[in-house]
């Protein structure tokens, strides 16, 4: 009777438990293969090169005369911060959500946000500092004038900007379709784990400077 009892237990959740929109499992993998190519086949790296050292940002820098280590590990340690303070406290607070505390007020919020409201501001903002972040890195690369987009890094960077805007157009379109939530949890999942894949890489390319 137990074991016949969990059965109906484990099929009642199967039922009640949505599938995962396809969305969640496509996005990474296109996301990849779509910085892939937008480094190693566009000019973007010379587009970036012009616009920056035109803006004369690299040679500002030097002229700072900053210890080298700042140069070097500067961009790892800011977006190591963001990528603790906002991502992980964001993504935990997704979780949260998705466990139905969603309503309940949310620790560290300076306006009295839910959870779920704090949890979207954490993650939009991140966002916008990862892609500013990003600039930065490219910065700090020309200032101590290295080549751009040789690591994979780099790939695992677009990919990571591409994601988080997957993320937010399902975050605005789940508003109307509660179904493409599953969606958002198992695809906020698999961001993080990239996420944490492109600061190793960006710890290997930083100690191979």
């Amino acid at each position: 009777r137990a074991t016949r009892g969990k059965t109906l237990v484990a099929r009642a959740s199967e039922v009640d438990s949505p599938p995962t929109p396809p969305v969640a499992f496509v996005a990474p993998p296109v996301a990849l293969a779509l910085a892939y190519a937008l480094v190693k086949a566009s000019p973007l790296d010379q587009a970036l090169t012009t616009f920056i050292e035109g803006n004369g940002y690299p040679q500002m820098f030097r002229d700072l005369a900053f210890p080298g280590f700042f140069y070097h590990w500067f961009h790892a340690a800011n977006m190591a911060i963001v990528a603790g303070a906002m991502g992980g406290y964001g993504a935990w607070l997704g979780f949260e959500t998705k466990a139905g505390r969603g309503t309940e007020p949310a620790w560290g919020s300076l306006t009295g946000a839910t959870k779920s409201e704090l949890h979207a501001q954490l993650m939009a903002g991140a966002g916008l500092i990862f892609l500013a972040g990003g600039l930065g890195g490219v910065t700090f690369m020309l200032t101590m004038q290295k080549t751009l987009f040789e690591s994979p890094h780099a790939v695992t960077g677009f990919a990571e900007l591409m994601l988080f805007a997957t993320q937010a157009g399902l975050a605005f379109a789940m508003k109307n379709n509660p179904a493409l939530r599953p969606a958002h949890a198992t695809l906020g999942s698999i961001t993080m784990g990239l996420l944490a894949m492109h600061a190793a890489l960006g710890v290997k390319l930083g100690l191979g400077l």
